[in-house]
């Protein structure tokens, strides 16, 4: 067995360990039956595994890939995505999936088939201003008439129930398991195990999960997604930083400007504003 720590064991918030355990189209023990009809409380008969790669709508889109597409019994389509951020531009861009997938699924033979439901699940694995574990989200007026009846998000906040675990909240931990597991080490499902009992979906998960961090074979894409998160954050903190330098010399060039155009010295603008006398000449003209 391949020693572990606490920090490098890879949990179902990066997408590929979540596909890896979940979305096997060779899954015997129907781990994502069980799993969606306690998150949902539904009757689970059949789950069939969609394609993930959505149709390219016009020439600029690049690939758009989603984290699960699900068939579930005759009319229920969830799409799944894991957000370890989740910003104003990560919600857009599943709703646009989500519009995607609902544009492609509700014509049947040149008909409207209303008995489609369409579902986004979004595991936010981030710290979000959602203070409730499950949010629900339908287009609708103001008085709460629904505009589109059949289509539903669902926001689930596994930051929240990270905090049930670590207070040692057991009613809210017996409450929320299945989703507390979603983020758990090795060491922490095995205490799992032990609060909540001998559940055969934390049971099977923690084996699934495991053997996965486990394997040599799997170590270099797990890694590499983490690796690629790290890499996302410094580019968008960098691309920040880039942004609030731009806006500055901005505000120097137009206070610049303003201290020229009532004829004061270039030494004193440049002495005020820290732009280069050079710089300055060239808005002088």
């Amino acid at each position: 067995m391949v020693e572990q720590n606490q920090k490098e064991f890879l949990t179902s918030k990066y997408d590929r360990v979540f596909k890896a355990v979940f979305l096997n189209s060779n899954d015997t023990d129907h781990l994502l039956d069980k799993f969606l009809e306690k998150l949902l409380s539904l009757p689970v008969e059949k789950v069939e595994l969609k394609g993930t790669e959505l149709p390219i709508t016009n020439v600029g889109e690049k690939v758009k890939v989603v984290d699960g597409l699900i068939k579930v019994n005759e009319h229920i389509n969830i799409h799944i995505e894991n957000d370890t951020k989740y910003d104003e531009g990560i919600r857009r861009r599943n709703f646009g999936y989500l519009a995607s997938i609902y544009d492609r699924n509700i014509e049947r033979g040149g008909r409207i088939d209303l008995r489609e439901r369409f579902l986004l699940i979004d595991f936010n694995f981030t710290k979000a201003k959602q203070e409730q574990v499950i949010d629900y989200y339908q287009i609708m007026n103001k008085n709460g008439k629904k505009y589109i009846k059949n289509l539903v998000i669902m926001t689930y906040n596994i930051e929240k129930v990270r905090e049930f675990w670590y207070n040692k909240d057991i009613k809210n931990i017996k409450k929320y398991k299945y989703l507390i597991m979603l983020d758990l080490n090795e060491k922490e499902l095995e205490e799992l195990k032990e609060i909540v009992g001998r559940d055969e979906i934390i049971m099977e998960y923690t084996k699934r999960v495991t053997e996965l961090n486990d394997e040599e074979r799997y170590r270099p894409w797990l890694s590499m997604e983490e690796k690629q998160e790290v890499t996302e954050n410094m580019i968008r903190q960098e691309a920040m930083k880039k942004g609030e330098a731009k806006g500055e010399r901005r505000e120097k060039t137009n206070v610049a400007r303003n201290m020229i155009s009532k004829g004061l010295d270039i030494g004193l603008v440049s002495e005020v504003t820290g732009l280069s006398e050079k710089a300055i000449q060239r808005l002088s003209v």
